[in-house]
């Protein structure tokens, strides 16, 4: 009885530690493969706090006490958006993480972001089990929505990271943002993201019960040869990494993940420092974006 007391104790405590790292609710909804909206009202914290505490547990808690659900549909009542008060023409963030969920790369992003005195934050989280159709329209459904309940002339900035920039990819050509006879409605910027597909599912779709996979992670993992051009008053920007220092963009087969011209039509391609990895690519950009240093 001692032994089976001490062992469920052990269990119990590994179980609860691993749950510091990754809530369970955060990590049920990525294998259901659901796509959500939070918002963010931003901790006024430093970037160098979170660098320093990156293993510090509380840090993780108070990263995610910055979140807030929020439905966010055709049919979602402007007033609740609007819950941060940035200066006119002040920017609305709106963020989209990679296959594994927004893990630690994202804890100084948010912070950092908020010194730009945004008007508001919003976050798309979705899971690796997620349908392509259905998680495209969410991320669409969502971004133009905050689009018509923001004043035209707020500038939107879609940050997405790694395989959230190919999602953000097959989606940009839906949104329905508005034009400025000036400038774009709307920066897309993708980072560090597998726009040609990373190979590791080369070949035919697997089939069940006689339909093809239609996963996002299909494309994901598959070679692709484009996307549609964007919207109009949508601008993209795609941030490339390098092999070796992003191991993410190891070449595969006849492609490279992050291949030129592979990316949406029309976009403009940026070349990151080679030096930058997967992660530090994000903070980089976020960086250079709040300086004003960003193309």
């Amino acid at each position: 009885m001692l032994f089976l007391a001490a062992t469920a104790a052990t269990v119990l405590a590994t179980s609860c530690d691993a749950l510091r790292f990754r809530p369970l609710e955060h990590a049920l909804s990525r294998m259901k493969g659901e796509g959500r909206w939070v918002s963010v009202e931003p901790l006024r914290r430093s970037t160098d706090d979170f660098n320093k505490a990156r293993d510090d547990d509380l840090l993780l808690f108070r990263y995610q006490a910055q979140f807030s659900p929020q439905p966010l549909d055709r049919e979602t009542p402007c007033p609740q958006l609007e819950r941060l008060a940035g200066a006119p023409g002040a920017p609305v963030f709106i963020l989209v993480h990679g296959v594994y969920g927004d893990g630690r790369e994202w804890w100084p992003v948010v912070p950092l972001l908020a010194q730009a005195k945004p008007a508001g934050v919003f976050m798309f989280r979705w899971g690796v089990a997620g349908q392509h159709g259905e998680l495209v329209d969410a991320l669409t459904v969502g971004v133009n929505r905050i689009a018509a309940c923001f004043p035209s002339d707020t500038p939107l900035v879609l940050l997405a990271h790694s395989a959230g920039g190919v999602m953000a990819s097959f989606a940009a050509h839906g949104f329905q943002v508005g034009s400025s006879p000036t400038q774009p409605r709307l920066r897309l910027l993708t980072v560090a993201s597998p726009l040609a597909g990373s190979g590791f599912r080369d070949g035919p779709k697997d089939v069940s019960n006689g339909e093809s996979d239609t996963r996002l992670t299909y494309e994901i993992g598959g070679t692709i040869p484009g996307y549609p051009a964007a919207a109009d008053g949508v601008e993209v920007i795609h941030f490339r990494t390098q092999f070796p220092a992003d191991t993410v963009m190891r070449p595969q087969y006849d492609h490279s993940p992050n291949q030129r011209g592979v990316g949406v039509a029309g976009a403009r391609e940026v070349d990151l420092p080679a030096d930058l990895g997967h992660e530090a690519a994000l903070l980089h950009v976020v960086q250079e974006l709040v300086a004003g240093r960003a193309p």
